[in-house]
């Protein structure tokens, strides 16, 4: 599902209709992996751009915490920053989550 550009409104939906605990159960399932954190991250990225800044990225904090709490995953994304592995979205995807919790 994490495939899906529509996963976090596919999520919030699961969980409206069909109750937070089973929601809940697989997205803790899904960031037991560092891919599955990483894809559970980037479908929470979004695009903007600042006349200052440039094109920037920046996460849904709430949107996260509906499903985990993001204090859980901070030593694991620190870890990961920089690793080859992640695309490039994904590793912004990363930073910004980092950024977020400064």
């Amino acid at each position: 599902m994490l495939d899906d550009p529509l996963a976090g409104a596919i999520l919030h939906r699961w969980r409206e209709w069909g109750g937070p605990e089973e929601v809940d159960s697989w997205v803790t399932r899904v960031i037991a992996t560092d891919d599955g954190m990483i894809q559970f991250l980037e479908r929470s990225l979004m695009d903007g751009w600042s006349s200052r800044e440039g094109r920037t990225y920046n996460i849904d904090f709430d949107s996260i915490k509906v499903f985990v709490n993001p204090d859980t995953l901070v030593a694991r994304a620190r870890a990961l920053v920089g690793k080859e592995g992640p695309t490039t979205r994904q590793s912004k995807a990363l930073q910004a989550f980092l950024k977020t919790l400064v």
